[in-house]
């Protein structure tokens, strides 16, 4: 072979090779759109629902006025009996930005950014390193990397990128703002299950993970629980 065959060859290769890279790219790119476009429907659902909940309410309202005192005590306790919730605490974070209803058999504790639910007492010595028959829920919030460019562009990352610990993430939808769930089967914290909530805007999200087993062995109780949480 001489060397203008050679060059030619390497040539081809490398036009062959930019020609791969670039639809990989036109791929990439056109995926974190389509998650753009995802996350850009859900905030207006979100927006549309709040809207449309002032509205219920401010009907609402109106009709209790026109109500007697029977009618009114007859609606609240049917509503209380459908709400599953109703005896549940709520914990509001002021400084983090969020809510979140949990069971009275729940205990809370952490501030700030890092917040746990656990359903036993963690100052009992015999669950210092966690109960393995308990739920245990942690609440991080968290600054999006410089190296992502917005929302989109992280969750392509979760739901592309092969991971030595982690599952590819997948859309899962719970409350106003979770939109994505991922399974660690193994690791440093061992396996659990987490879910993201993403704000409308900003740059900042929500962690939720659930250590296993708990999650696998209250999985309704949990998502009942996750369910309710809701960024401010």
């Amino acid at each position: 072979m001489n060397k203008n065959t050679i060059i030619i060859a390497v040539i081809i290769c490398l036009v062959l090779g930019g020609v791969a890279i670039k639809k990989q790219n036109n791929s990439k790119n056109a995926e974190i759109e389509k998650i753009s476009q995802e996350l850009e429907t859900l905030k207006n659902q979100l927006s549309t629902t709040d809207q449309n909940s002032e509205t219920q309410n401010d009907q609402d309202s109106q009709e209790e006025d026109t109500q007697d005192l029977e009618e009114n005590t007859d609606q609240e306790s049917d509503s209380d009996s459908n709400d599953s919730t109703k005896n549940w605490q709520t914990y509001y974070n002021s400084k983090a930005g969020f809510t979140i209803k949990y069971p009275p058999e729940f205990n809370i504790k952490g501030a700030d950014s890092l917040v746990t639910l656990v359903n036993y007492n963690y100052n009992d010595p015999r669950f210092e390193t966690g109960n393995p028959d308990g739920i245990n829920i942690q609440i991080q919030k968290l600054g999006l990397s410089p190296e992502f460019n917005n929302f989109a562009d992280y969750i392509y990352l979760e739901r592309y990128t092969p991971s030595e610990f982690n599952l590819p993430a997948e859309p899962f939808f719970l409350g106003k703002n979770i939109t994505l769930r991922q399974e660690t089967k193994d690791g440093p914290g061992g396996p659990m299950m987490s879910f993201n909530a993403f704000p409308a805007n900003g740059t900042e999200y929500f962690n939720i993970i659930v250590f296993e087993p708990g999650y696998s062995q209250n999985t309704k109780l949990v998502e009942s629980i996750l369910n309710t949480f809701e960024i401010e």
